[in-house]
């Protein structure tokens, strides 16, 4: 997989002072293109708002994704899946990883863990299993 060139320039033209977040996905599906790294740090520094990677994809990739820069951009919220590489579609498990402030707001305006798929014991002998 190659780091894709993502036009930050036209990004930047793209939001305006009501812009709340960037989404973005990193590795893209269906291209499996990586974000670059300096170009995804350009990005956080510049935008005020949140910065959402989606690495659904990340475990099909030797590349660390963008986790290790949670510490130093406050703006900066990943997201990651167990439905993919994992293989548990069915109990729709995801991760959001941000500061404590970000997760905090979050669960103020409403997010909470939440169970589509199977029975919520499926989901607790996911979270056993992984800590």
């Amino acid at each position: 997989m190659k780091a894709e060139d993502l036009d930050v320039t036209a990004v930047e033209k793209s939001w305006n002072q009501h812009t709340r977040l960037l989404f973005l996905c990193s590795p893209n599906n269906p291209s499996g293109n990586l974000l670059g790294g300096e170009k995804i740090k350009s990005l956080l520094s510049q935008f005020h708002g949140l910065v959402i990677l989606d690495e659904a994809y990340i475990d099909f990739t030797d590349y660390p994704g963008f986790l290790p820069l949670l510490n130093e951009y406050k703006n900066l919220v990943v997201l990651q899946t167990l439905s993919k590489a994992w293989g548990l579609a069915g109990i729709r498990l995801g991760m959001c990883f941000a500061t404590p402030e970000v997760i905090q707001q979050l669960r103020n305006d409403g997010a909470s863990v939440q169970t589509f798929g199977g029975p919520r014991s499926d989901t607790t002998i996911v979270f056993r299993y992984l800590t």
